[in-house]
């Protein structure tokens, strides 16, 4: 070791006469923000997060799955509940996740191509993947 850093280890502690010593949890919140790694946990998590590929309907049940949409446009504004199943796809990675939705059919919206439902949801053609009356 250097000679200039002895006499340096020998000193005591410098203890302020006016400020009083910052308590361990004070030092901790001051310093928090200088984190090197601030941020990686959220990129950790969005990385392992899982998603589903859509699967592709073969054409017998693409064939199925329009007969019964068509079918419902008979039947607009008369209180007809659904349960739906579509694809949602995810905001930030590939894939998405499959969810479900039950509520009552009022009329299909031709300039968005979607199905509306009495409560505001409207669920485009695209993403419906099965549809049954409940």
């Amino acid at each position: 070791m250097r000679a200039i850093y002895k006499e340096i280890l020998t000193h005591p502690h410098h203890v302020s006469s006016q400020h009083m010593p910052m308590s361990a949890d004070s030092r901790a919140a001051k310093f928090s923000s200088f984190k090197a790694l601030d941020g990686h946990e959220d990129k950790i998590a969005e990385a392992g997060r899982e998603t589903e590929r859509k699967r592709i309907l073969t054409e017998e049940e693409r064939d199925k799955l329009n007969a019964k949409l068509y079918a419902l446009l008979d039947y607009q504004y008369e209180q007809v509940r659904l349960r739906v199943c579509y694809f949602e796809p995810d905001k930030k990675k590939a894939g998405g996740r499959y969810a479900s939705y039950e509520g009552t059919f009022k009329y299909f919206r031709e300039d968005t191509r979607c199905y509306v439902f009495t409560d505001g949801f409207e669920l485009p053609v695209g993403k419906i993947v099965e549809v049954a009356e409940i």
